[in-house]
Protein backbone atom coordinates (compact mmCIF):
# COMPACT_ATOMS: atom_id res chain seq x y z
CA UNK A 1 0.00 0.00 0.00
CA UNK A 2 2.92 2.44 0.86
CA UNK A 3 4.12 2.11 -2.88
CA UNK A 4 1.35 2.70 -3.94
CA UNK A 5 0.57 5.70 -2.42
CA UNK A 6 4.30 6.84 -3.13
CA UNK A 7 3.80 5.50 -6.82
CA UNK A 8 0.53 7.57 -7.01
CA UNK A 9 2.61 10.66 -5.63
CA UNK A 10 4.97 10.96 -7.95
CA UNK A 11 2.94 10.10 -10.92
CA UNK A 12 0.58 13.21 -9.99
CA UNK A 13 3.89 14.97 -9.60
CA UNK A 14 4.84 14.02 -13.13
CA UNK A 15 1.54 14.66 -14.72
CA UNK A 16 1.30 17.96 -12.87
CA UNK A 17 4.60 19.36 -14.88
CA UNK A 18 4.01 18.13 -17.68
CA UNK A 19 0.87 19.27 -18.13
CA UNK A 20 2.70 22.75 -16.85
CA UNK A 21 5.13 22.69 -19.82
CA UNK A 22 2.48 21.09 -22.43
CA UNK A 23 -0.47 23.33 -22.37
CA UNK A 24 -0.16 27.38 -22.44
CA UNK A 25 -1.81 28.85 -19.16
CA UNK A 26 -5.00 30.35 -20.51
CA UNK A 27 -4.47 34.33 -21.76
CA UNK A 28 -6.37 36.87 -19.39
CA UNK A 29 -9.50 38.70 -20.77
CA UNK A 30 -8.85 41.81 -22.72
CA UNK A 31 -12.28 42.47 -20.88
CA UNK A 32 -12.12 45.49 -17.95
CA UNK A 33 -14.20 45.88 -15.06
CA UNK A 34 -16.12 48.73 -14.76
CA UNK A 35 -13.92 50.84 -12.20
CA UNK A 36 -10.56 50.09 -14.84
CA UNK A 37 -12.66 51.18 -17.64
CA UNK A 38 -13.19 54.57 -16.33
CA UNK A 39 -9.31 54.64 -14.68
CA UNK A 40 -8.15 54.59 -18.21
CA UNK A 41 -10.41 56.66 -19.97
CA UNK A 42 -9.14 59.13 -17.77
CA UNK A 43 -5.77 58.61 -18.33
CA UNK A 44 -5.85 58.92 -21.92
CA UNK A 45 -1.94 57.54 -21.94
CA UNK A 46 -1.73 56.01 -25.64
CA UNK A 47 -1.40 52.65 -23.86
CA UNK A 48 -4.50 52.79 -22.05
CA UNK A 49 -5.98 53.63 -25.56
CA UNK A 50 -4.79 50.36 -26.33
CA UNK A 51 -6.30 48.75 -23.59
CA UNK A 52 -9.59 49.70 -24.45
CA UNK A 53 -9.34 49.78 -27.63
CA UNK A 54 -8.81 45.66 -26.81
CA UNK A 55 -11.62 45.42 -24.31
CA UNK A 56 -13.84 46.98 -27.02
CA UNK A 57 -12.68 44.64 -29.91
CA UNK A 58 -13.42 41.63 -27.18
CA UNK A 59 -17.09 43.31 -25.94
CA UNK A 60 -18.26 43.60 -30.08
CA UNK A 61 -17.44 39.73 -30.37
CA UNK A 62 -19.17 38.86 -27.53
CA UNK A 63 -22.04 41.18 -28.86
CA UNK A 64 -22.38 39.61 -31.74
CA UNK A 65 -22.16 36.21 -30.52
CA UNK A 66 -25.21 37.08 -28.60
CA UNK A 67 -26.63 38.92 -31.90
CA UNK A 68 -26.19 34.90 -33.26
CA UNK A 69 -27.60 33.06 -31.06
CA UNK A 70 -31.02 35.20 -30.32
CA UNK A 71 -31.46 35.21 -34.40
CA UNK A 72 -31.45 31.58 -33.71
CA UNK A 73 -33.45 31.18 -31.39
CA UNK A 74 -35.89 33.58 -32.92
CA UNK A 75 -35.78 31.28 -36.21
CA UNK A 76 -36.65 28.17 -34.15
CA UNK A 77 -39.44 30.08 -31.85
CA UNK A 78 -40.96 31.45 -34.93
CA UNK A 79 -40.96 28.09 -36.95
CA UNK A 80 -44.07 26.98 -33.76
CA UNK A 81 -47.29 28.40 -33.57
CA UNK A 82 -45.97 30.82 -31.19
CA UNK A 83 -44.64 33.56 -32.67
CA UNK A 84 -44.41 35.65 -29.95
CA UNK A 85 -40.91 34.40 -28.22
CA UNK A 86 -39.80 34.50 -31.62
CA UNK A 87 -39.80 38.49 -32.03
CA UNK A 88 -38.95 38.96 -28.68
CA UNK A 89 -35.59 37.33 -29.50
CA UNK A 90 -35.37 39.00 -33.10
CA UNK A 91 -35.60 42.55 -30.42
CA UNK A 92 -33.05 41.27 -28.65
CA UNK A 93 -31.02 40.02 -31.65
CA UNK A 94 -31.24 43.44 -33.14
CA UNK A 95 -30.42 45.15 -29.58
CA UNK A 96 -27.04 43.38 -29.75
CA UNK A 97 -26.64 43.66 -32.86
CA UNK A 98 -26.83 47.38 -32.29
CA UNK A 99 -24.23 47.02 -28.94
CA UNK A 100 -21.85 45.15 -31.62
CA UNK A 101 -21.72 48.24 -33.96
CA UNK A 102 -20.89 50.49 -31.15
CA UNK A 103 -18.71 48.76 -29.42
CA UNK A 104 -16.34 48.29 -32.81
CA UNK A 105 -17.06 51.97 -33.47
CA UNK A 106 -15.31 52.54 -29.88
CA UNK A 107 -12.79 50.10 -30.39
CA UNK A 108 -11.76 51.84 -33.61
CA UNK A 109 -11.79 55.24 -32.04
CA UNK A 110 -9.55 53.88 -29.14
CA UNK A 111 -6.91 52.18 -31.94
CA UNK A 112 -6.42 55.34 -33.52
CA UNK A 113 -5.69 57.30 -30.41
CA UNK A 114 -3.50 54.75 -29.24
CA UNK A 115 -0.89 55.62 -32.09
CA UNK A 116 -1.95 59.34 -32.09
CA UNK A 117 -4.86 59.20 -35.24
CA UNK A 118 -7.01 61.69 -35.68
CA UNK A 119 -10.12 60.12 -34.46
CA UNK A 120 -13.66 61.00 -33.47
CA UNK A 121 -15.83 58.51 -30.74
CA UNK A 122 -19.04 57.22 -31.59
CA UNK A 123 -22.21 60.38 -31.19
CA UNK A 124 -23.99 57.51 -28.99
CA UNK A 125 -22.35 55.22 -27.01
CA UNK A 126 -25.18 53.47 -25.42
CA UNK A 127 -23.59 53.62 -22.22
CA UNK A 128 -20.90 51.80 -23.64
CA UNK A 129 -17.94 53.76 -22.35
CA UNK A 130 -19.61 54.42 -18.93
CA UNK A 131 -18.86 50.81 -18.22
CA UNK A 132 -22.42 48.96 -19.94
CA UNK A 133 -21.10 45.68 -20.46
CA UNK A 134 -18.38 45.62 -18.02
CA UNK A 135 -18.07 43.81 -15.20
CA UNK A 136 -18.73 44.79 -11.89
CA UNK A 137 -15.57 45.06 -9.45
CA UNK A 138 -16.08 42.90 -6.77
CA UNK A 139 -15.63 44.99 -2.81
CA UNK A 140 -11.55 43.48 -2.79
CA UNK A 141 -10.75 45.07 -5.85
CA UNK A 142 -12.51 48.53 -4.88
CA UNK A 143 -10.40 48.25 -1.79
CA UNK A 144 -7.46 47.08 -3.75
CA UNK A 145 -7.70 50.04 -6.43
CA UNK A 146 -8.28 52.56 -3.48
CA UNK A 147 -4.77 51.43 -1.85
CA UNK A 148 -2.91 51.19 -5.31
CA UNK A 149 -4.11 54.66 -6.14
CA UNK A 150 -1.28 57.48 -6.25
CA UNK A 151 -2.18 60.32 -9.27
CA UNK A 152 -4.72 63.14 -9.32
CA UNK A 153 -6.63 60.87 -12.18
CA UNK A 154 -6.49 57.33 -10.06
CA UNK A 155 -8.80 59.15 -7.72
CA UNK A 156 -10.64 60.94 -10.30
CA UNK A 157 -11.52 57.22 -11.97
CA UNK A 158 -12.29 55.90 -8.31
CA UNK A 159 -15.03 59.19 -7.99
CA UNK A 160 -16.30 58.67 -10.84
CA UNK A 161 -17.05 54.94 -10.76
CA UNK A 162 -18.45 55.42 -6.84
CA UNK A 163 -20.75 58.53 -8.44
CA UNK A 164 -21.82 56.69 -11.27
CA UNK A 165 -22.79 53.51 -8.18
CA UNK A 166 -24.42 56.10 -5.81
CA UNK A 167 -27.31 56.96 -9.10
CA UNK A 168 -27.39 53.56 -10.08
CA UNK A 169 -27.99 52.86 -5.94
CA UNK A 170 -30.60 55.48 -5.69
CA UNK A 171 -32.60 54.49 -9.08
CA UNK A 172 -32.63 50.96 -7.51
CA UNK A 173 -34.14 52.52 -4.28
CA UNK A 174 -36.45 54.60 -6.46
CA UNK A 175 -37.63 51.62 -8.13
CA UNK A 176 -38.06 49.28 -4.35
CA UNK A 177 -39.90 52.27 -3.51
CA UNK A 178 -42.59 52.51 -6.45
CA UNK A 179 -42.95 48.72 -6.10
CA UNK A 180 -43.44 49.47 -2.41
CA UNK A 181 -46.69 51.77 -2.88
CA UNK A 182 -47.99 49.34 -5.39
CA UNK A 183 -48.06 46.74 -3.08
CA UNK A 184 -49.50 48.93 0.04
CA UNK A 185 -52.17 49.72 -3.00
CA UNK A 186 -53.10 46.45 -3.78
CA UNK A 187 -52.87 45.25 -0.11
CA UNK A 188 -50.07 42.61 0.03
CA UNK A 189 -47.77 44.47 3.12
CA UNK A 190 -45.65 41.70 3.31
CA UNK A 191 -44.38 42.25 -0.57
CA UNK A 192 -44.22 46.42 0.77
CA UNK A 193 -42.17 44.75 3.81
CA UNK A 194 -39.85 43.40 1.89
CA UNK A 195 -39.74 46.39 -0.73
CA UNK A 196 -39.33 48.75 2.34
CA UNK A 197 -36.22 47.03 3.30
CA UNK A 198 -34.33 46.75 -0.54
CA UNK A 199 -34.98 50.85 -0.12
CA UNK A 200 -33.44 51.33 2.89
CA UNK A 201 -30.68 49.21 1.94
CA UNK A 202 -30.47 50.77 -1.70
CA UNK A 203 -30.26 54.36 0.42
CA UNK A 204 -27.34 53.30 2.77
CA UNK A 205 -25.33 52.12 -0.21
CA UNK A 206 -25.99 55.05 -1.95
CA UNK A 207 -24.76 57.22 0.78
CA UNK A 208 -21.88 55.21 1.12
CA UNK A 209 -20.57 55.50 -2.51
CA UNK A 210 -21.58 59.60 -2.91
CA UNK A 211 -19.31 59.64 0.54
CA UNK A 212 -16.78 57.79 -1.26
CA UNK A 213 -16.70 59.89 -4.38
CA UNK A 214 -16.27 62.60 -2.15
CA UNK A 215 -13.31 61.52 -0.63
CA UNK A 216 -11.45 60.74 -3.81
CA UNK A 217 -12.53 63.90 -5.54
CA UNK A 218 -10.76 65.29 -2.17
CA UNK A 219 -7.45 63.57 -2.94
CA UNK A 220 -7.75 64.17 -6.68
CA UNK A 221 -7.67 67.65 -5.67
CA UNK A 222 -4.22 67.22 -3.29
CA UNK A 223 -2.40 64.97 -5.87
CA UNK A 224 -2.32 68.38 -8.14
Amino acid sequence: MRMRTRFGILAAVFLAATTTRVFAQPAPSPLLDELQLRQLATHAQPADHARLAAHFTALADEYGADAKRHEAMAAAETSGRNAGPGVHCRQLAALDAALAATSKELAAFHSKEAVGLPAVPPADPAGLAAGKGARRPTAAELAAAGERAAKANDHRGLADYFTALAKRYAGEASTHAGMSAAYHRGRMPGMSTHCDRLVRDARAAAKEARLAASMHRTLATAKK
